[in-house]
């Protein structure tokens, strides 16, 4: 009676924790996703600030153009991937384990 009892207790933990390793996993990926898509931003920056204060250099203002804008298009895809992250384990229904008495 007493092992019926404490084997769905003991799955459930199990199941709680390996869902809050998972959230936790999922955090730690969308942070260092930001950050590298942050730095990927300030290159960016400093790129189009360096061209434009060249005098003379035409070639690399128009380079650095489509740059900025394939770098836009990374960050609305990285964005999008991270809501999705972030909203399935919110729109997912958990089964919760029913006890046993």
């Amino acid at each position: 009676m007493s092992l019926s009892v404490s084997v769905p207790l003991s799955l459930s933990l199990s199941m709680s924790l390996s869902l809050s390793l998972s959230v936790s996993l999922s955090l730690s990926l969308s942070l260092s996703v930001s950050l590298s898509l942050s730095l990927s931003l300030s290159l960016s920056l400093t790129m189009s600030l360096s061209a434009q204060n060249i005098p003379g250099a035409a070639g690399q203002e128009q380079l650095s153009m489509p740059l900025i804008l394939i770098l836009i298009f990374i960050f609305i895809f990285i964005f999008i991937f991270i809501l999705i992250l972030i909203l399935i384990p919110i729109l997912v229904p958990i089964p919760i384990p029913s006890r046993q008495r």
